[in-house]
């Protein structure tokens, strides 16, 4: 489970980071 937890939270901070990239990129 806590695998699972902690791949599962990657997986959003990288879909946070490429939002923040391209709102930060033009």
């Amino acid at each position: 489970m806590e695998l699972e937890e902690e791949f599962i939270s990657d997986e959003l901070d990288d879909e946070k980071t490429i939002e923040y990239i391209r709102n930060y990129l033009p």
